[in-house]
């Protein structure tokens, strides 16, 4: 990671994913430029002046019928890498470096034409505007509830981290997801992430969160959540979280990174790009949105996706985010000594996580059955 200033050099010395503004470039080779601009297809300057949808203000807990939700078209291939050179993928290009630059995010962020976009040192899959819909409609294949309950039941808990939702949080402060604004929707697919520390009450708070658009890859957010600076913390996680006291996170305000004041911000934030009928994917979904106190049945667990294709029991480890990424789409995750886990990095890996089991259901299901059957035989060796 490269930095253009000594105050962007400091802020990341303050958090590995602070605030500075840095450059988000687009990929285009000379022979591509060239044919675009021949057909008159190429802008000679990208106009960042489309905003991302809105949410409607009404929100809505009762049970509604199926027929409610967006019919995406069933494709009729399996999605795969493709390389950018429609206008359509150029524009939409365009439109995303912008609504990132706005974002002011530390990492560099390079969206290339081979059908990938390289974000915090890591390249991760886009996917063309062509398929996006089918896209979508296979994410909504995955979802763990029918449709007639999405709209009113939590998203069930992975069975592997069962031990971890043993505590309520008040009821009172839940809400479902918006109704859909027909004249400014959602968006279709989202991923989120959020680092908890665990406070004395043995409740689990979001300090950090971490959103993304599946189908285009425009980061929605990255930034840090203080709820309660006088709560006690039994843990703060500091491997992950990479702070050790609500003075960690008074310095990264100061230096300018984004702290929204609380879980009621962060979710409020997240709806301005989620209403009820988007997709929610996650990994181990049901604890970040509890945390977030969101109620929101229409998603995809990773965790219960490779539960469902195991047929058996898995371990915590097994189905960890590291564990699922370095075996599956092969993507290495970095943990910073100093700051702790990228819940920006981690929800770009969820994302990738769920492309790739689109496009490999057989390796998923073969690879989920051999880590099963490798758990069953060590709890019976220590039996």
């Amino acid at each position: 990671m490269t930095f253009r200033s000594e105050p962007a050099l400091k802020v990341h010395k303050s958090d590995a994913h602070g605030a500075a503004r840095q450059g988000v470039d687009r990929q285009v080779s000379s022979r591509i430029r060239g044919e675009l601009s021949q057909a008159g297809l190429l802008r000679s300057q990208p106009e960042y002046t489309t905003r991302g949808p809105r949410r409607g203000r009404t929100r809505g807990n009762q049970a509604r019928d199926s027929s409610d939700y967006p019919q995406h078209p069933m494709p009729t291939m399996q999605p795969g890498p493709v390389v950018f050179v429609g206008p359509e993928d150029f524009q939409q290009s365009d439109v995303i470096c912008g609504q990132i630059l706005r974002l002011g995010l530390q990492q560099d962020i390079l969206i290339g034409e081979e059908g990938h976009i390289e974000c915090g040192g890591m390249n991760w899959t886009r996917v063309g505007v062509s398929r996006q819909g089918d896209v979508a409609g296979m994410l909504e294949k995955l979802c763990h509830l029918p449709k007639i309950l999405q709209s009113s039941e939590y998203v069930p808990a992975p069975k592997t981290f069962k031990d971890e939702y043993k505590l309520p949080y008040p009821v009172v402060d839940f809400t479902h997801s918006p109704d859909r604004n027909p004249l400014r929707p959602a968006l279709a697919v989202v991923a989120i992430s959020c680092s908890k520390v665990l406070l004395a009450d043995g409740l689990q708070e979001v300090v950090k969160v971490a959103a993304v658009d599946v189908l285009t890859c425009r980061i929605l957010m990255n930034a840090l959540v203080c709820t309660n600076p006088y709560a006690t913390v039994d843990d703060w996680r500091s491997t992950s979280t990479g702070m050790a006291s609500y003075h960690d996170m008074e310095a990264a305000r100061r230096d300018g990174y984004k702290v929204f004041k609380g879980w009621k911000a962060a979710k409020a934030a997240l709806y301005k790009f989620i209403d009820m009928q988007t997709i929610i994917v996650g990994q181990n979904l049901r604890g970040d949105l509890d945390a977030l106190r969101m109620v929101h049945g229409r998603s995809v667990d990773i965790a219960k996706t490779v539960e469902k294709a195991a047929g058996g029991a898995l371990s915590k480890r097994q189905l960890s985010l590291e564990t699922l990424c370095r075996d599956l789409p092969a993507a290495h995750l970095t943990t910073h000594p100093t700051f702790g886990r990228d819940a920006l990095q981690n929800a770009f890996a969820i994302r990738e996580l769920a492309l790739w089991a689109l496009k490999n259901e057989d390796k998923l299901t073969r690879w989920a059955k051999a880590r099963s059957n490798e758990f069953m035989m060590v709890n019976l060796n220590r039996a």
